[in-house]
């Protein structure tokens, strides 16, 4: 394991450029790091539907690009504490608590600084993605996104000014609900500058039909990504 891990290091120390993918997932509570989509995984297959052949082309040394890889966790909000005992209040029905009977019970916390997908990305940029990923590891940063997850990645380059110059590209895939006009000038040239919007026009979302025909004109590359043949995976076709 030592000569692995040894052989990697060098291998990044040697490379010209360090670059680390960034992934902003969708806002849907059953949405867990790793997975694109659930309905793809569910009516296509797990590989379509799952990061893991993307994760290889990323981070494999042999068969990939040799980057890093940051999943983001948005959707993990609540956690339930430990079971402890606790006696039942007066106004709770007695059949169900007789009045002295303890009863085990667990509390729901809401994990701090994690109470929004805005929040998660800002907490994981201030304490992760800024003083490791760009400060320690030296690498330039490729963000990418999926539905609305590119609303955390305009979150970010609206809140943290200065974080466009560690960022060489970003991609945001299925990303409808953007408009040029709302954002800081800042913002956008510099979605105009390094994004690119995958849509797909008869995918796997609801709001694929409702694209705008003023997003064929739009000064952001746009890229059409599947057709009615053809079901939507951002893994394969981004």
């Amino acid at each position: 394991i030592e000569q692995i891990l040894t052989f990697q290091q060098e291998t990044i120390e040697n490379m010209e450029d360090n670059y680390c993918v960034i992934v902003f997932p969708n806002h849907k509570s059953h949405i867990v790091p790793g997975m694109w989509s659930r309905s793809v995984t569910y009516f296509d297959n797990v590989i379509r539907g799952t990061m893991f052949q993307f994760i290889e082309n990323c981070t494999s040394i042999e068969n990939g690009n040799g980057w890093g890889i940051v999943l983001l966790n948005p959707n993990k909000r609540y956690l339930e504490s430990d079971s402890f005992l606790t006696k039942p209040k007066y106004d709770e029905p007695r059949d169900e608590a007789p009045l002295g009977t303890e009863v085990v019970t667990t509390e729901t916390i809401t994990v701090p600084r994690n109470e929004s997908s805005f929040a998660h990305t800002i907490e994981m940029y201030k304490h992760f993605i800024k003083p490791v990923v760009i400060n320690k590891w030296k690498c330039k940063l490729l963000l990418i996104s999926h539905c609305d997850g590119g609303n955390d990645i305009i979150h970010l380059l609206e809140s943290q000014q200065e974080c466009h110059k560690d960022i060489i590209g970003i991609a945001m895939l299925d990303f409808y609900n953007w408009s040029l006009s709302e954002f800081t000038k800042k913002t956008k040239q510099i979605i105009e500058q390094k994004a690119a919007v995958y849509m797909s026009l008869y995918g796997s979302n609801e709001s694929a039909y409702g694209l705008e025909p003023s997003a064929n004109k739009s000064p952001v590359t746009i890229f059409r990504t599947a057709n009615k043949e053809k079901r939507y995976s951002p893994c394969y076709n981004a």
